[in-house]
């Protein structure tokens, strides 16, 4: 589930510019679709604790994407 949640996250946080959106359209945005994600975590029955949306830095979704999330699909 945390996966499923990062996934749905990591781009607009790390790169917006991929999908078409400038750093500031991101930043505007941005709590709207992490709430989204947060209330889809909480539906799935993830723990708040685990829900990366509710608190999440730029730094923290980039270090589990590198060193979590991009190794495990290397590995399969």
């Amino acid at each position: 589930m945390a996966f499923t949640i990062l996934g749905g996250i990591h781009i607009l946080i790390l790169s917006p510019r991929s999908i078409g959106l400038s750093e500031e359209d991101a930043a505007n945005g941005l709590e709207g679709y992490l709430h989204v994600w947060a209330v889809v975590g909480r539906l799935l029955g993830m723990e708040d604790k685990f829900n990366i949306a509710l608190n999440y830095s730029r730094e923290t979704v980039e270090k589990y994407f590198q060193e979590i999330f991009l190794p495990s699909f290397a590995e399969s």
